[in-house]
């Protein structure tokens, strides 16, 4: 008994079958969320999808892009789900160090100086360091 490929499927269902969200509830959650678009609208988690359609959705700094191929009836290997979509998306963008990114627009201190006085801290603030959200 082979399986033949379905005309069309709802959204949420697809991104589970061609491996690009690992739970159905995450990709329902984030339809429903209006982070995913199909053809270039927000969509809900029960759109129906079909050959040819545009996927497009945000993963941390990365805007992926898809067209669908084929519909698969279950879920597939992740060698098979690249053969039933196209990725259009542009080249992955670098990503910092969670250390990078938490050190990015810190003040830096010699080490050993200590904790910074209170004299240090206001300084620290009048350059734009330090401010609290409720300040601005």
């Amino acid at each position: 008994m082979s399986l033949r490929p379905l005309e069309m499927n709802r959204i949420d269902l697809f991104l589970k079958h061609v491996c690009l969200y690992k739970a159905r509830n995450e990709a329902t959650t984030d339809c429903n969320g209006g982070k995913i678009r199909l053809n270039g609208n927000r969509t809900k988690a029960a759109a129906l999808v079909k050959v040819g359609d545009t996927i497009e959705f945000r993963r941390s700094d990365w805007e992926r892009k898809f067209v669908i191929l084929e519909v698969p009836p279950k879920q597939l290997s992740k060698e098979q789900a690249k053969l039933a979509m196209r990725d259009e998306s542009g080249p992955q963008p670098e990503r910092q160090s969670a250390f990078e990114a938490a050190m990015t627009g810190s003040p830096v201190r010699d080490r050993g100086l200590g904790r910074p006085t209170k004299r240090d801290r206001r300084d620290l603030q009048r350059e734009g360091f330090g401010k609290r959200e409720e300040d601005d």
